[in-house]
């Protein structure tokens, strides 16, 4: 969690059009998208990372549903990185959600955060 100005936030929560939620991409080099058609059970539902479909679209976020990021230029090793989010809750000023990482540089499997 950083502030919208921060460099290295890779997307930041915001209301759009109709008062929806959304992620929005600040950082160069992060793409997104929604995990699946609808929602999902659980967080380890998004267990590896898709290969592809990632886009620098604003995502308007729902309950239960999953999106999945795809980051470079984190280390500047050349490697992408992958992570991943459940919304459980949206309100009219939070969104709660569950997130994961990847665990190995170029491993597209995701760990549960702790």
């Amino acid at each position: 969690v950083a502030a919208a100005t921060e460099a290295t936030a890779d997307f930041v929560v915001e209301r759009g059009a109709g008062s929806a939620t959304q992620l929005r991409l600040v950082r160069a080099g992060t793409t997104a998208q929604q995990y699946g058609a609808g929602p999902i059970a659980d967080l380890t539902s998004i267990d590896v990372a898709p290969v592809g479909g990632y886009s620098t679209a604003t995502l308007v976020v729902q309950p239960s549903h999953g999106y999945v990021f795809q980051m470079s230029g984190l280390a500047g090793d050349g490697f992408l990185r992958f992570g991943g989010v459940r919304v459980t809750h949206v309100g009219q000023t939070f969104l709660l959600m569950d997130w994961s990482f990847q665990g190995d540089r170029g491993n597209p499997q995701l760990l549960r955060a702790r």
